[in-house]
């Protein structure tokens, strides 16, 4: 496998475990190319700057995946899915995180950075890059929410 270049951003909430995880740099055998939108420190921001910006990287192809951290996460999923091609999806354990991609064939992974520790968004990380999206009716699912 080779490298795959992850778009990563988070706001003031979520810069902490943003930092953790780019520390990784092969997560389940697969070097890791951070991407770094920012926010790069904990003074407040707002997500929807870094939301947009990482949404556009994998839109554009820039990027291969993209991780999106804030607070709840649910901001960060909501701007994310403004964007054509771009699915995002909020994970908060590790069968969400494998579900997400394999069922709904997420590109982009929202945590929470409120509600998880180090230790858990590295979990949810590694379950979401070792799926693989379904064929079949996952398929078919997707090509209908494509046609809205």
């Amino acid at each position: 496998m080779g490298l795959l270049k992850i778009a990563i951003g988070a706001d003031h909430r979520g810069v902490a475990l943003k930092e953790f995880l780019k520390t990784q740099s092969e997560i389940e055998g697969r070097p890791i190319e951070w991407l770094d939108v920012g926010s790069f420190s904990s003074n407040p921001s707002d997500y929807p700057e870094y939301g947009s910006k990482v949404a556009s990287l994998v839109q554009n192809r820039k990027a291969d995946l993209g991780v999106l951290i804030c607070g709840t996460g649910i901001g960060m999923s909501i701007v994310a899915n403004r964007f054509k091609g771009v699915f995002a999806g909020l994970a908060w354990c590790k069968e969400v995180a494998q579900q997400a991609r394999e069922h709904d064939h997420i590109n982009v992974l929202v945590l929470p950075a409120d509600y998880l520790s180090e230790d858990q968004a590295f979990v949810l990380v590694s379950a979401w890059l070792n799926a693989q999206p379904l064929d079949g009716k996952y398929s078919d699912r997707i090509k209908e929410i494509n046609k809205l």
